[in-house]
């Protein structure tokens, strides 16, 4: 690959601090962590969020001159954090001024554990329900991948806990379980620095002045029961939801975690079968009462989990379950034959097309895939930098074995999303025949102690 498009990591001293740097025609910087809800402390979920939301919050000077650069929260900033990152950043900027102090305000953020205090977690804390509604509640498809993730890992895995935050915990959370979690998940090790744009010894002055003096966490990995679940059947998981009009099914199947031999195998597998499960279940369909718009294929994976997955919506039942019946057997039909050539090269042209597209044109892209790859597990970039080498050994034959290796002859998780026709305010979720009830009722004021 050319080596202007290679991401460079340098270790910054001996303290487990890195800087990530590239040449770009545009200017990208952040500060990221190696922490998301997987780190979630047990019976606090929310709290990699709601730290996140308080730290992220800058003060009024700070804040209007991010706004003048043109970083709005929802469009220009990249404020966020998912399983298992967290990033202090933004996006494109038009000068390197801009980006200079724009990178100021993040390393700020990070260093300023002042900021976790009972008047930041009062206003953050209602902030952070509201996504989880917007984001989460409200928007279905952000609301299937929790879905998934929980059918999945349920009991096995901390990936199942909502990554946003649960209602219940978030009201719990107080001001020093907050700066605990901070202490034990912020330090030399877990933080990193990403400037895209700039000159190398430029990028790293900065950094060594703003981050050198850091000391490390000592954080333990997180031992996890299960990466990959073992699953001896087929797991239903159905869910009556409220305020839908649609069937939604999703049928996955787990993998390995994130940095395994066999990820580009299965992500090209994953567009493979979504191409076949497109046709039958839209490109075919004729029938009023069967139609579907989209059908996806995803493989969300961290160090702590992966999956591989199909999800679509429906009118009806019985559409619902006969499209479900047809999925499982498109990922049979894989394990038994070789993939066609034309969804073969077109998958393959379009994760490679996909990733040039990223190099080259979209630097605010490339800084999450830095962040994805520091999080979990490649801190020296080895997996990113040699991502289209390794795409290119991906053939037939080993779409063929990775299918048989991981589509699993009734084994699989089966999410059904029902509408609730009632006018009872609950949600109500069945798992194999399990069923519990949630009451939508008004939350009880939090404790800010």
């Amino acid at each position: 690959m050319n080596k202007d498009l290679l991401v460079r990591a340098h270790p910054i001293g001996s303290n487990g601090f890195y800087l990530y740097s590239r040449a770009a025609r545009d200017w990208v910087s952040g500060v990221g962590v190696k922490v998301g809800s997987i780190h979630d402390p047990r019976g606090k979920s929310g709290m990699a969020h709601v730290v996140e939301h308080m730290l992220g919050k800058f003060p009024k000077d700070e804040e209007l001159r991010w706004r003048m650069y043109g970083l709005r929260p929802d469009d220009g900033s990249n404020i966020r954090m998912d399983r298992s990152s967290t990033n202090y950043g933004h996006l494109m900027v038009l000068r390197r001024a801009f980006m200079l102090d724009a990178f100021d305000i993040c390393t700020r953020a990070v260093l300023q554990p002042e900021r976790i205090n009972a008047q930041a977690l009062e206003r953050e804390r209602p902030a952070v329900r509201n996504e989880f509604f917007l984001r989460g509640k409200d928007y279905i498809e952000s609301e299937f991948s929790e879905w998934m993730h929980q059918a999945m890992y349920q009991g096995v895995n901390p990936a199942s806990e909502a990554m946003c935050c649960r209602e219940e915990d978030l009201y719990g959370i107080t001001v020093q379980e907050a700066l605990q979690f901070y202490r034990a998940n912020y330090g030399a090790e877990t933080e990193f620095a990403v400037l895209l744009g700039l000159p190398y010894p430029k990028a790293r002055r900065m950094v060594e002045e703003r981050f050198g003096h850091l000391k490390p966490t000592g954080r333990k990995p997180l031992v996890i029961p299960e990466v990959r679940p073992k699953l001896s059947g087929i797991k239903d998981f159905v869910i009556e939801k409220r305020g839908i009009n649609q069937y939604h099914v999703g049928i996955g199947f787990p993998t390995g975690p994130y940095g395994s031999p066999d990820d580009l195998d299965l992500d090209v597998l994953a567009d493979i079968w979504q191409e076949r499960c497109w046709d039958i279940i839209r490109e075919e369909n004729r029938d009023w009462n069967g139609g579907s718009y989209r059908v996806y294929a995803e493989t969300p994976r961290t160090f702590a989990q992966g999956m591989i997955y199909i999800w679509f919506a429906t009118p009806t039942l019985e559409s619902a379950q006969r499209n479900a019946e047809r999925v499982v057997a498109e990922a049979m039909r894989l394990r038994d034959e070789f993939a066609p050539d034309d969804l073969y090269i077109k998958a393959k042209r379009e994760l490679e097309y996909d990733h040039l597209d990223t190099l080259k044109l979209s630097v605010g892209d490339l800084c999450e895939l830095i962040i994805e790859a520091a999080c979990n597990g490649d801190e020296e970039m080895v997996g990113l930098n040699s991502y289209l080498e390794r795409l290119a050994r991906v053939g037939k034959k080993t779409i063929l074995r990775v299918a048989n290796e991981y589509f699993t002859p009734n084994a699989y998780v089966h999410v059904l999303v029902k509408p609730d026709r009632t006018d009872v305010p609950n949600e109500t979720i069945v798992v194999n025949g399990w069923r519990e009830v949630k009451d939508v009722v008004q939350s009880p004021e939090p404790s800010s102690a």
